[in-house]
């Protein structure tokens, strides 16, 4: 069940490169800043709605550590960096800057064993290490990785891998998080922090008069980020995430790039067939993952013996 959260969520975060297209004209600071704002507004309108309590109690240094990283990391560095890979390959086609959906889960691995201990089966390593060679297939047909330094493509890998490795990290400070406190606390605080960490930054390169001339498009682009693929999509994560051991969530998201590649065929950018078999194996991949997994007493070790899980 809580699967599917993610699962929605990825399949959201799909479609994130067709409603930043028309923003293209906007420099990615001011839009991170803007989908942020407006996604803490949608936020809070929820929260009053719903009657949602935001716990602000008890926050021990790691905890505000934890916030503080996913704010800054997740919410800006991340977001940043993949609105900025986009923008490099003028946003088609997608399967290109998807490539951080691929990688990431070497991150959120690495850092699940580091940070929460979790120490996945042998056969759950086998499974990933085949889903992340084909997302290689994916992105370079035939397996062979050509990089040229003056390529658009090769910065936007580039800037890609810097979001990986910011939102694959970043997924283990918010598992911490949400151990803790419940998914309405956790995504209120990240956006507080990111929309002052970007707000500080636009003010830092003199782009807030920008937000003055954005179009009646423009403007409903950014509303639309904020209630599907932004502060919504997240939410939905969020719920999986409660639930969900960080190392298996990072592969049920490789539905993301899967589809990116459905909205290049929509749009005319067809891949070779060995890349389309490599997400089959993908897929095949994520499904045997998910159908393995078995309960563990010490699934939140790391975090304390003793915690409340908020839903």
């Amino acid at each position: 069940m809580y699967h599917l959260y993610i699962l929605v969520a990825a399949v959201l975060w799909g479609f994130d490169g067709l409603l930043r297209s028309k923003l293209y004209t906007v420099q990615p600071f001011v839009i991170v800043f803007g989908e942020h704002i407006l996604g803490l507004i949608l936020l809070s309108l929820i929260i009053l709605i719903k009657r949602r309590p935001i716990d602000l109690k008890g926050f021990t240094k790691k905890m505000m550590f934890s916030a503080l990283f996913i704010s800054l990391f997740s919410g800006l560095v991340g977001t940043l960096a993949f609105t900025s890979a986009l923008a490099r390959v003028n946003y088609i086609p997608f399967s290109i800057v998807f490539l951080i959906q691929k990688i990431q889960p070497l991150f959120t691995i690495s850092a699940a064993y580091i940070f929460l201990k979790e120490k996945p089966s042998k056969g759950f390593l086998i499974w990933a290490l085949l889903a992340i060679c084909a997302g290689v297939f994916m992105t370079f047909p035939g397996g062979q990785v050509k990089i040229d330094t003056q390529s658009p493509y090769t910065i936007a890998a580039g800037l890609a891998l810097i979001a990986a490795a910011s939102w694959g990290v970043s997924t283990i400070f918010s598992r911490y998080l949400l151990q803790r406190k419940s998914m309405f606390t956790v995504t209120f605080i990240r956006f507080v922090l990111t929309s002052i960490i970007a707000g500080i930054v636009v003010l830092a390169t003199g782009t807030q008069n920008t937000l003055l001339t954005l179009s009646s498009d423009q403007y409903i682009s950014l509303g639309l980020i904020a209630s599907s693929t932004g502060m919504v999509a997240l939410l939905i994560y969020y719920k999986g995430l409660q639930h969900v051991p960080a190392h298996v969530s990072c592969i049920i998201e490789l539905a993301f790039p899967i589809t990116g590649l459905v909205i290049d065929a929509v749009h005319g950018a067809y891949l070779m067939p060995s890349q389309y078999l490599a997400a089959l194996i993908m897929v095949m991949a994520m499904y045997r993952i998910v159908k393995n997994q078995r309960p563990r007493t010490n699934e939140h070790t790391v975090v304390t013996k003793t915690h409340t899980t908020h839903s």
